[in-house]
Order: structure tokens, then C-alpha cells, then sequence
């Protein structure tokens, strides 16, 4: 037989095992860096995503019930505070009819929602009503009512979660607006 056709058998060098292992360690150490990245990288856009979400569920709640305020029999305009007067405050009050579905009737209860900042919580609550106060949102870092006009008022909020070492913070800005304009 010719030496062409015989196998040659040849093992691996130390030189080549340890260039083998660099790129292998290189290899394993960026996709590790990677899946770390990815992974900080998830839990901000789900923390994200929670925030929109509660400011979402913010804005709606007190936007349907401003939405159905109205003047209670006793004047011509419907109790919503801030006023003129206190152009930011950190509590909305407006009247609205209890019996939702006879805006005309002459029983009206005063909803009030407040921010507590020791335990940063939006609270609502019925002036004159025996039923505790409710958490509607928790985590909330500040939130502010500003008057714009007798029927319109702004509400701005900031959000802050947490996440290991770093902090994410989300600020919303929602205008509210009666039904009712004078």
C-alpha cells in the first residue's frame, strides 16, 4: 500500500487544547454576560409594563367618576376641589348623584380621593359614609391634583419601584373633566 492511503493519527497539542479553552471561556463568559442582560433587561420592561398598568387603572377609576359628577341642588356647580384658590392639592373632592342612573335626583354624596404619603397610597373614600376609606393604588411616590379651570383639573403622579440595585421610576399626567361645564 502507498503512504497516501495510510491514516495518519495525530493527537491534540497543549497549545491547541489551550487555545480550544480560551475560545470556549470567552464564548461561555460573553453569553453568560448576554443572559444577564437580558434577564435586568426583562424585569425593567416588566416593571415598566406594571407601572403603565397601575397608572392606566389610576387614571380610568377617577376619570369615570369625575366623569359623572354633577351639581349638587344647592348650586349650580358641582364641588370639585382643588379650587382657584389651592391650585395643587393632594386630595380631589367632587359631588356626584348616588342614584347613578337619575342624574337629577336630589341625593348627591361627596367622593373623595386622597394621596397618603407615609404609606404612598391614592385612597377613596364617601364624605359622611360609615365604609373605610380604599386603597386604590399602592407604590406611589407623588401625586398631585392642579386646578386648570371650574371644571377641569390635572392629575400628575410618579411611580417608583425598585429592582435589586437600581431604581425605575414612570411619571403620568392625566387631565379629569366633569360633564358639566359651567
Amino acid at each position: 500500500m502507498s503512504a497516501f492511503f495510510k491514516k495518519r493519527i495525530r493527537g491534540v497539542s497543549l497549545s491547541e487544547m489551550l487555545v480550544a479553552m480560551g475560545v470556549f471561556g470567552l464564548l461561555t463568559a460573553f453569553l453568560a454576560q448576554f443572559y444577564v442582560l437580558m434577564t435586568h433587561t426583562y424585569e425593567e420592561v416588566s416593571v415598566h409594563s406594571d407601572m403603565q398598568r397601575t397608572m392606566r387603572n389610576i387614571s380610568n377609576w377617577i376619570f369615570r367618576e369625575v366623569r359623572e359628577s354633577a351639581p349638587s341642588s344647592e348650586s349650580n356647580l358641582p364641588i370639585l376641589e382643588p379650587t382657584s384658590t389651592t391650585t395643587t392639592s393632594t386630595m380631589l373632592r367632587f359631588t356626584r348623584p348616588q342614584d347613578l342612573l337619575n342624574p337629577r335626583s336630589p341625593v348627591f354624596e361627596t367622593i373623595r380621593y386622597y394621596y397618603d404619603s407615609n404609606n404612598k397610597q391614592l385612597m377613596r373614600g364617601i364624605e359622611g359614609s360609615a365604609d373605610a376609606d380604599r386603597v386604590i393604588a399602592e407604590g406611589i411616590t407623588t401625586l398631585s391634583f392642579t386646578w386648570i379651570n371650574d371644571y377641569k383639573i390635572r392629575l400628575d403622579f410618579t411611580i417608583t419601584r425598585d429592582i435589586g440595585t437600581r431604581t425605575v421610576t414612570s411619571n403620568g399626567e392625566v387631565y379629569l373633566a366633569t360633564r358639566y361645564r359651567p
